[in-house]
């Protein structure tokens, strides 16, 4: 496709006149822009035609112009919206194949927000994501298994690397579960600091 924008004031029908739709329609006037993204693919084209002679003036193109370039902004926001959540889908679809589950703990605020398979390990039976402090889980925690979880966490503030804690948590049911935390230290450049997840 041509990457280049297309303005045809009037006799569009007199100039495309193997394009039968135009004929058909009785298009006088067109202007084309294609939707190209930001990877540099040509995604779409937007169209403007009617069936009289298109006033051009200083701005006709360049607003036109405008119209095409928000509409690519949004189509691209759309893709990368409906992309973000087939990918959160496959997450939690094999978190539950593989009974694993994530967690992020915003240190500064002291939330944690765990996966629905996280949720599901540790017996807890809100639906969606459950969102508690690190106390909540702690409390789970074998108390001759917490030291370990401590340091676990603080190894990974101090040299922000991955870090292991196997240790053992104690279910509403009184059931013993061993678990292996796989830890580590990003920064979130939205919230301008660190997260363990």
């Amino acid at each position: 496709m041509d990457q280049t924008k297309e303005l045809i004031p009037t006799g569009a029908s007199r100039l495309y006149a193997d394009d039968k739709m135009l004929v058909a329609m009785g298009v006088d006037s067109y202007f084309g822009s294609p939707l190209i993204g930001s990877d540099g693919y040509t995604i779409g084209l937007v169209s403007v035609m009617d069936t009289k002679p298109l006033e051009v003036n200083n701005w006709t193109a360049s607003i036109l112009g405008v119209f095409s370039s928000r509409i690519l902004v949004e189509t691209e926001r759309h893709n990368a919206s409906k992309n973000l959540l087939y990918s959160q889908n496959a997450l939690a679809q094999a978190q539950r194949i593989a009974s694993l589950g994530s967690f992020e703990w915003d240190r500064v605020t002291n939330e944690v927000s765990w996966s629905d398979e996280a949720a599901k390990l540790l017996q807890w039976s809100k639906k969606g994501t459950v969102t508690a402090t690190l106390d909540c889980y702690r409390a789970l925690v074998h108390p001759e298994d917490r030291e370990a979880l401590d340091d676990t966490l603080q190894t990974v503030f101090d040299t922000k690397q991955l870090s292991i804690c196997s240790h053992r948590i104690i279910l509403l049911d009184n059931q013993v579960r061993y678990m292996e935390f796989r830890v580590e230290s990003v920064f979130d450049s939205q919230r301008q600091h660190d997260l363990v997840i």
